[in-house]
């Protein structure tokens, strides 16, 4: 019982040890709140006759706060950050958000700042789909199209970091 009792103590101490805050996230998710705030108190309850008036006003604000600091792990954030990268800013972007997603061991971000491995899964696959225009055969975006491919009906995949050089 004791035993039972301290997992389940210790669980919730195990979930928090394995996540990874990035300092830029949280200042923009702290924009972000900011502008949204701005929206709440600049369309307060009393003053609009139904609630979606009052979310009518609010809408803009809302969508500034997503279009000026879009959330990690999102489109509108890879479209942002990642358009116009050189294939070998791209890999090395992938091995960034590798590590990152490695670090992160969570599936969703719950605190300011914090980043998921699906989202820096989804940043990763953004990357391949649009600047590598890799096809999605895998369940990672971890890797990088090899250069020689052995078979005309297969895509082999290299490791990040070998410039898709077959090794």
């Amino acid at each position: 019982m004791k035993k039972l009792l301290g997992l389940v103590l210790l669980l919730p101490l195990a979930s928090h040890a394995a996540s990874y805050i990035d300092p830029a996230a949280l200042k923009d998710d702290a924009a972000r709140r900011a502008l949204i705030q701005q929206g709440i108190k600049n369309c307060p309850r009393g003053k609009f006759p139904t609630v979606g008036d009052r979310e009518a006003c609010q809408r803009p604000y809302q969508e500034k706060a997503q279009q000026q600091y879009p959330r990690r792990g999102t489109e509108a954030y890879a479209q942002k950050h990642y358009s116009g990268m050189s294939r070998a800013q791209a890999e090395q972007k992938l091995i960034e958000l590798q590590k990152i997603a490695q670090k992160a061991g969570t599936i969703m971000s719950t605190k300011p700042g914090e980043i998921s491995r699906k989202d820096a899964e989804v940043e990763g696959w953004w990357i391949q789909r649009n600047v590598l225009k890799a096809t999605p055969t895998s369940t990672s975006p971890w890797f990088i199209e090899c250069k020689k491919q052995a078979w005309a009906a297969t895509v082999d995949q290299c490791r990040l970091g070998s410039g898709g050089a077959n090794e």
